[in-house]
């Protein structure tokens, strides 16, 4: 029961949240000087025109009026119609969805499967050269832009080695759409030359999204297990006879997950914000590109719901983290 309250209490926050989304990304296009009636009525427009469809589309109205009529038709589920694609914004979000959702979990797990053991070793191996190496490797993780590790990543893997696709997700004929998640379909369908292919153009954008990720993971990885390799049950548990691989990986790194969980949830943020740009760098067919473009057509309406599923996915990977760290610690359901 805690734990249901608990997430009850996360979902209701979250509702403030996506509102605060909405609000601060409609004031911020808002301010931007470009005209999106003059784009969509064309370079040859007369200002009859341009007046005509800004009215049309209900730019003339007053700020607080223009929010207002947004927020009443997204609780009836309407996000309002793409100005360039003429379509549904959400079914424009959806049909993207799948690749930026197959991009983050590749990345994510990219990044824990680099992440989680380096830091062990590191801690393991405390204060020697590999620490030391290490640490370094993790603050300059830290410090790359995205957009820079993709360059230098499509440089020398793509442009200088020719290991790996420079964009797409595929090659070809896309496996039969179950899940819309590449990967999963083909492992569903038994398309083994998809899901090589797939793979193949998913290694770089996870790749570049991965590095700066696993740096924070190792970072909290190699702090929770020292702190862990200090607590009285590792003595008892040698004491016992237990062998060292043993106290290690089944008692000291679950002790130190509980950080290492919460962390994950943290960074999905940066996972997320980053793939912005990072889809954009590789034309993947994601919400990101579709987010850099509707911001360069100065379309506001799906800029707002593009920022809105991406808080939305931010906050349902928290809820996620939530229980995964209940999970882990049980202790964490009753604070």
């Amino acid at each position: 029961m805690p734990l249901l309250l608990r997430f009850g209490k996360r979902l209701v926050w979250s509702i403030g949240t996506l509102l605060g989304v909405v609000v601060i990304v409609f004031a911020i296009s808002n301010v931007i000087p470009a005209d999106p009636a003059a784009l969509v009525a064309g370079d040859s427009a007369t200002a009859e025109q341009i007046a005509e469809t800004r009215a049309r589309l209900g730019l003339d109205l007053p700020l607080y009026q223009q929010l207002f009529n947004y927020l009443g038709r997204l609780l009836q589920g309407d996000m309002g119609t793409s100005i360039f694609t003429a379509r549904p914004i959400a079914e424009d979000l959806l049909g993207r969805l799948p690749a930026t959702i197959e991009l983050a979990l590749g990345s994510m797990l990219l990044a824990v499967l680099i992440g989680i053991p380096v830091g062990v070793i590191s801690a393991l191996k405390r204060g020697s050269l590999l620490d030391h190496a290490v640490r370094v490797l993790t603050v300059s993780g830290f410090a790359v832009a995205n957009f820079w590790l993709a360059i230098m990543l499509q440089l020398l893997l793509v442009m200088w080695l020719d290991l790996l696709p420079l964009f797409g997700r595929i090659e070809g004929d896309a496996p039969a759409f179950i899940t819309g998640l590449y990967t999963v379909d083909a492992l569903l369908t038994g398309n083994w030359r998809a899901l090589g292919d797939a793979l193949w153009h998913l290694a770089l954008p996870s790749i570049t999204l991965a590095l700066p990720v696993a740096a924070t993971i190792v970072r909290f990885t190699r702090t929770g297990v020292l702190e862990a390799l200090g607590r009285p049950f590792v003595p008892y548990a040698q004491a016992m006879g237990l062998p060292p691989v043993i106290i290690v990986w089944r008692y000291v790194l679950r002790a130190a997950l509980t950080s290492v969980v919460t962390q994950i949830g943290l960074v999905t943020g940066t996972l997320l914000g980053g793939a912005v740009v990072v889809e954009a760098i590789f034309d993947w067919p994601g919400l990101g590109g579709y987010t850099v473009n509707s911001i360069m057509m100065s379309d506001y309406s799906a800029v707002m719901g593009a920022a809105l599923w991406i808080a939305a996915m931010y906050v349902i990977t928290n809820v996620i983290v939530d229980a995964v760290q209940a999970m882990v610690d049980p202790r964490a359901a009753a604070r």
